[in-house]
């Protein structure tokens, strides 16, 4: 199921795949054998309850893969386009922003504008869910449960900065790494740079204040003509400093070497410094400087780069690192209760039989969601606990066909979460805030239609609606890029359609160890959606049953 591409991939994940499986083909239904008044066997949820006085525990593996996205629309796009911009800059980078203002004083150009350049990447996610549960027949009409999944999340992400070349304006500052050959020059040329500009600035002070006392004094003339000289170059320095860095302070980006934006730098900085020197021909007593500004890196920002960026605690996000990752939960654990309404199918009878039952659900959010600190992993689960109930009604039709119709209503209930709040992906660790949450409430409605083949195999089809109202925040919303797959953040409604096939040996009422065994493989695919955009999943079941008498 781990796959990228379409390849499989050969890694110890695949053991883990083994262990489910095997798991999945282990499990066990401690109760009576069923008889004739039972749907045809199947695939998925239905109207029955736990016979009274017996325990059932029941797990299987459910595997979703999904490296696509499908829009309202029915268009298709890569997961990763969540992850792509045409020229990333400030909207998809906020921490270019600052950078961005204070080059433009140093530049003096209120127009310039910083961008990494187009940035290109591929994503894909896979989720393993392997639900236990452990029911109890309290009664004929009661049953109660309780269950949780162990999650496991596995992303794989290529995150290319540069796809095109150097078609951006900045790199990584050097100075992010002082140790470094190149951020140790830099921040040598900052400190030249700023310790100049500062001499000049105090000697060209203390002429202004002279000139202004006694205005015939030597080169008092061009000294108080350009008076605004002071100003200009103190805010163009400060600028400088704050971007390249003086070794306490720094950006993480800068402008390119023999970018525009770096040309019209320097060429603001050789402005100040020849004011200065004019001042300092006329007379005036004036250190003129001789430095220029720093210069920055030579290449373009890597993959590596923007990595060690988004990992950096210091200077950078402090998030966890893009590329691949996996993760290991306990999901959100249920306590259940199933109330049987009505149940024609114990009347020993081949014609048409009708069945129903309400189940209520409390869901735990034991399972952690989305993750401020991991702009990909979707969570195992939404960390917030709910309310369900669903109605399962079943219909059989003579020993071969049945259907189960199940509609279900969750009311996610509201609680308070750490986000980093704003609409682009990679946001800073300053966007951290606690918000009060309530998540849309979910309608369910799935319908599936059995058939018997053979009194060995069965072929089943699956259709599943959900519709999602939209999230409600206050105090700050996270960005609806964040876990890939999560689920949207606004309304959305989603039409999964599939087919499974059982086999099954309970009609001659032996298998292993004569306890009678099923064995059950369905795959199912999003077909349909509306609202917003949504992960286009691939869901492959696997799970099976052996029957034991008490």
């Amino acid at each position: 199921m781990y796959r990228q591409g379409g390849h499989s991939r050969h890694t110890g994940i695949e053991r883990t795949f083994a262990i489910a499986l095997s798991l999945a083909s282990a499990s066990v239904f401690f109760g009576v054998r069923l008889g004739a008044q039972d749907l045809p066997f199947g695939v998925g949820e239905d109207a029955s309850l736990v016979p009274r006085g017996s325990l059932r525990f029941a797990i299987h593996a459910e595997f979703s893969f999904a490296d696509q996205l499908r829009r309202a629309d029915g268009s298709r796009v890569p997961l990763g386009s969540l992850l792509a911009s045409d020229s990333m800059g400030i909207r998809d980078l906020p921490a270019l922003s600052t950078a961005e203002r204070a080059l433009q004083t140093a530049a003096n150009q209120p127009a310039l504008r910083l961008f990494v350049g187009r940035t290109e990447a591929s994503a894909a996610v896979s989720v393993t869910r392997i639900p236990i549960a452990l029911e109890y027949g309290v009664t004929r009409w009661l049953t109660l449960g309780v269950s949780a999944p162990l999650v496991r999340r596995h992303v794989d992400v290529v995150v290319n900065p540069n796809a095109r070349g150097a078609d951006g304006n900045v790199g990584l500052n050097p100075a992010l790494n002082p140790g470094s050959t190149a951020g140790n020059a830099l921040l040598a040329a900052t400190g030249l740079f700023n310790s100049q500009f500062a001499t000049a600035e105090s000697d060209f002070r203390a002429a202004l204040t002279q000139c202004r006392s006694n205005p015939a004094g030597s080169g008092c003339g061009v000294v108080l003509a350009d008076s605004g000289l002071l100003s200009a170059s103190q805010s163009v320095r400060e600028a400088i400093v704050g971007v390249y860095g003086d070794g306490t302070q720094l950006a993480p980006f800068v402008p390119l070497s023999g970018s525009a934006a770096q040309l019209a730098i320097s060429a603001n900085v050789a402005s100040l410094r020849q004011r200065f020197a004019d001042a300092s021909a006329a007379g005036a007593s004036i250190t003129v400087p001789t430095t220029g500004a720093p210069i920055g890196p030579q290449f373009p920002l890597t993959a590596a780069e923007l990595s060690a960026y988004v990992t950096d605690a210091g200077h950078g996000l402090g998030a966890a690192d893009l590329g691949r990752s996996s993760h290991t939960n306990i999901g959100d654990v249920d306590f259940t209760a199933k109330i049987a309404l009505y149940d024609g199918f114990r009347r020993r009878s081949t014609g048409v039989r009708l069945r129903s039952a309400v189940t209520g659900t409390f869901r735990i959010g034991a399972g952690p969601s989305r993750n401020p600190s991991n702009f990909l992993d979707p969570g195992a689960g939404d960390g917030q606990n709910d309310i369900e109930i669903r109605s399962s009604n079943d219909i059989a039709i003579g020993r071969r066909f049945a259907a189960s119709i199940i509609a279900g209503q969750t009311w996610q209930r509201p609680d308070r979460q750490v986000v980093r709040s704003g609409t682009a992906l990679f946001l800073e660790p300053a966007t951290r805030v606690t918000v009060d949450r309530d998540l849309g409430d979910i309608t369910a409605i799935d319908v599936i239609p059995r058939f018997s083949i053979t009194k060995f195999l069965a072929v089943a089809a699956t259709g599943s609606f959900r519709r999602k109202t939209a999230d409600r925040y206050t105090g700050g919303t996270p960005s609806a890029r964040w876990g890939l797959v999560g689920m949207p953040l606004g309304a959305y409604s989603e039409t999964r359609a599939g087919l499974g096939v059982v086999y099954s040996t309970r009609a001659i009422g032996r298998g292993i160890g004569g306890a009678p065994v099923e064995l059950i493989f369905q795959h199912a695919r999003t077909v349909h959606n509306s609202g917003s955009d949504v992960a286009l999943v691939n869901v492959d079941q696997l799970g099976g049953r052996i029957y034991f008498r008490l």
